[in-house]
Protein backbone atom coordinates (compact mmCIF):
# COMPACT_ATOMS: atom_id res chain seq x y z
CA UNK A 1 0.00 0.00 0.00
CA UNK A 2 2.70 2.67 0.42
CA UNK A 3 4.53 1.96 -2.84
CA UNK A 4 1.83 4.10 -4.44
CA UNK A 5 2.25 7.82 -3.97
CA UNK A 6 1.32 10.26 -3.17
CA UNK A 7 -2.51 8.57 -2.57
CA UNK A 8 -3.61 5.17 -2.68
CA UNK A 9 -6.76 3.16 -2.42
CA UNK A 10 -6.11 0.29 -0.28
CA UNK A 11 -9.51 -2.57 -0.95
CA UNK A 12 -9.24 -6.14 0.36
CA UNK A 13 -5.49 -7.41 -1.31
CA UNK A 14 -5.07 -4.60 -3.42
CA UNK A 15 -4.10 -1.46 -3.27
CA UNK A 16 -4.09 1.57 -6.38
CA UNK A 17 -2.84 4.56 -7.11
CA UNK A 18 -5.83 7.96 -6.80
CA UNK A 19 -5.82 11.06 -8.39
CA UNK A 20 -6.07 13.62 -5.39
CA UNK A 21 -7.34 17.24 -5.65
CA UNK A 22 -5.69 18.17 -2.11
CA UNK A 23 -2.56 20.48 -2.03
CA UNK A 24 0.22 18.58 -0.82
CA UNK A 25 -0.12 17.35 2.63
CA UNK A 26 2.67 17.07 5.22
CA UNK A 27 2.31 14.62 8.19
CA UNK A 28 2.96 15.04 11.89
CA UNK A 29 3.24 12.25 14.20
CA UNK A 30 3.15 12.81 17.69
CA UNK A 31 5.02 10.61 18.86
CA UNK A 32 3.60 8.77 22.34
CA UNK A 33 5.55 6.26 22.61
CA UNK A 34 7.96 4.06 20.17
CA UNK A 35 7.52 1.05 22.40
CA UNK A 36 6.52 -2.67 20.82
CA UNK A 37 2.69 -3.28 20.79
CA UNK A 38 1.50 -5.54 23.63
CA UNK A 39 -1.57 -6.50 21.12
CA UNK A 40 -0.30 -7.30 17.48
CA UNK A 41 -2.33 -5.77 14.91
CA UNK A 42 -3.64 -9.73 13.43
CA UNK A 43 -4.56 -10.09 17.17
CA UNK A 44 -6.47 -7.14 17.06
CA UNK A 45 -8.46 -7.81 13.99
CA UNK A 46 -9.76 -11.25 15.96
CA UNK A 47 -10.33 -9.33 18.87
CA UNK A 48 -12.53 -6.48 17.48
CA UNK A 49 -15.00 -9.01 16.59
CA UNK A 50 -16.04 -9.40 19.91
CA UNK A 51 -17.01 -5.88 20.25
CA UNK A 52 -20.72 -5.35 20.38
CA UNK A 53 -19.46 -2.08 18.07
CA UNK A 54 -18.37 -4.86 15.75
CA UNK A 55 -22.58 -5.12 13.80
CA UNK A 56 -22.47 -3.29 10.75
CA UNK A 57 -18.61 -2.61 11.13
CA UNK A 58 -17.42 -3.80 7.68
CA UNK A 59 -20.20 -1.89 6.03
CA UNK A 60 -19.50 1.36 8.07
CA UNK A 61 -15.80 1.08 7.12
CA UNK A 62 -16.28 0.27 3.71
CA UNK A 63 -18.62 2.98 3.09
CA UNK A 64 -16.41 5.73 5.21
CA UNK A 65 -13.57 4.49 2.66
CA UNK A 66 -15.75 4.89 -0.19
CA UNK A 67 -16.23 8.49 1.29
CA UNK A 68 -12.88 9.10 1.99
CA UNK A 69 -11.59 8.22 -1.28
CA UNK A 70 -13.96 10.84 -2.93
CA UNK A 71 -12.85 13.31 -0.83
CA UNK A 72 -9.81 12.99 -2.12
CA UNK A 73 -10.20 13.03 -5.41
CA UNK A 74 -12.16 15.82 -5.44
CA UNK A 75 -10.25 17.65 -2.84
CA UNK A 76 -12.33 17.84 0.06
CA UNK A 77 -10.28 18.78 2.85
CA UNK A 78 -12.84 19.55 5.17
CA UNK A 79 -14.83 16.45 4.76
CA UNK A 80 -11.52 13.94 4.32
CA UNK A 81 -10.96 15.34 8.02
CA UNK A 82 -14.35 14.06 9.49
CA UNK A 83 -14.23 11.30 7.66
CA UNK A 84 -10.53 10.59 9.42
CA UNK A 85 -11.72 11.69 12.83
CA UNK A 86 -14.79 9.72 12.69
CA UNK A 87 -13.03 6.53 11.95
CA UNK A 88 -10.27 7.38 14.30
CA UNK A 89 -13.01 7.34 16.91
CA UNK A 90 -14.97 3.90 15.86
CA UNK A 91 -11.62 1.93 15.20
CA UNK A 92 -10.37 2.70 18.60
CA UNK A 93 -13.79 2.07 20.27
CA UNK A 94 -13.81 -1.44 18.89
CA UNK A 95 -10.66 -2.37 20.53
CA UNK A 96 -12.04 -0.97 23.92
CA UNK A 97 -15.17 -3.07 23.78
CA UNK A 98 -13.90 -6.16 22.98
CA UNK A 99 -14.76 -8.90 25.00
CA UNK A 100 -11.13 -9.03 26.03
CA UNK A 101 -10.57 -5.32 26.14
CA UNK A 102 -7.38 -3.55 24.67
CA UNK A 103 -6.23 -0.59 24.20
CA UNK A 104 -3.09 1.17 22.21
CA UNK A 105 -3.70 4.20 23.77
CA UNK A 106 -1.46 6.04 26.68
CA UNK A 107 -1.87 9.07 28.82
CA UNK A 108 0.22 10.99 26.27
CA UNK A 109 -2.39 9.58 23.56
CA UNK A 110 -5.31 11.05 25.64
CA UNK A 111 -3.92 14.05 26.33
CA UNK A 112 -3.16 14.61 22.58
CA UNK A 113 -6.55 13.83 21.21
CA UNK A 114 -8.43 15.93 24.23
CA UNK A 115 -6.33 18.81 23.07
CA UNK A 116 -6.76 19.13 19.48
CA UNK A 117 -10.42 18.62 20.17
CA UNK A 118 -9.95 21.58 22.66
CA UNK A 119 -8.60 23.80 19.82
CA UNK A 120 -10.95 22.32 17.65
CA UNK A 121 -7.66 21.26 15.61
CA UNK A 122 -9.43 17.77 13.94
CA UNK A 123 -11.88 20.41 12.03
CA UNK A 124 -8.69 21.88 10.04
CA UNK A 125 -6.67 19.42 9.91
CA UNK A 126 -6.91 15.33 8.96
CA UNK A 127 -6.00 13.99 12.16
CA UNK A 128 -5.91 9.53 12.32
CA UNK A 129 -4.19 6.85 14.42
CA UNK A 130 -3.58 3.52 13.45
CA UNK A 131 -3.37 0.95 15.61
CA UNK A 132 -0.57 2.36 18.10
CA UNK A 133 -0.73 5.56 20.83
CA UNK A 134 0.43 7.90 18.53
CA UNK A 135 -1.48 10.64 16.66
CA UNK A 136 -1.25 11.76 13.09
CA UNK A 137 -1.92 15.11 11.86
CA UNK A 138 -1.97 15.77 8.35
CA UNK A 139 -1.73 19.51 7.41
CA UNK A 140 -1.33 21.36 4.16
CA UNK A 141 2.39 21.91 3.36
CA UNK A 142 1.82 25.36 2.66
CA UNK A 143 0.74 26.13 6.05
CA UNK A 144 3.36 23.84 7.98
CA UNK A 145 5.05 26.14 9.94
CA UNK A 146 2.15 27.63 11.63
CA UNK A 147 1.30 24.25 12.55
CA UNK A 148 4.66 23.40 14.14
CA UNK A 149 4.21 26.59 15.98
CA UNK A 150 0.34 25.94 17.26
CA UNK A 151 1.15 22.10 17.62
CA UNK A 152 4.06 22.94 19.90
CA UNK A 153 2.18 25.54 21.96
CA UNK A 154 -0.66 22.93 22.66
CA UNK A 155 1.58 20.13 23.10
CA UNK A 156 4.81 21.24 24.98
CA UNK A 157 6.85 18.38 26.07
CA UNK A 158 5.78 15.82 23.15
CA UNK A 159 8.07 14.61 20.03
CA UNK A 160 7.11 15.49 16.63
CA UNK A 161 8.07 13.57 13.62
CA UNK A 162 7.71 15.02 10.39
CA UNK A 163 7.02 13.42 7.04
CA UNK A 164 6.06 14.96 3.37
CA UNK A 165 3.89 12.23 1.26
CA UNK A 166 5.81 10.34 -1.67
CA UNK A 167 5.45 10.60 -5.28
CA UNK A 168 5.79 6.68 -5.74
CA UNK A 169 8.67 4.55 -6.67
CA UNK A 170 10.84 5.58 -10.09
CA UNK A 171 12.92 3.80 -12.25
CA UNK A 172 16.29 5.58 -13.16
CA UNK A 173 18.17 4.01 -15.92
CA UNK A 174 21.60 3.75 -16.26
CA UNK A 175 23.02 2.61 -19.56
CA UNK A 176 27.02 1.72 -19.69
CA UNK A 177 28.72 2.37 -22.80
Amino acid sequence: RSFFGPWAFWSGEDAAPIQSALDPLTDFVILVSAGKKAVSSSQAHLRVRTSPLWQGRPERANARAAHARQTVETGDFSALAAVAWAELWEMHSLFHTASEPFSYWEMGTIEVLGAIQRQALHTRSIVTMDAGPNVHVLVRTAEVESWRAKLSAILPGFEFLESAAGSGPRFQWSASV
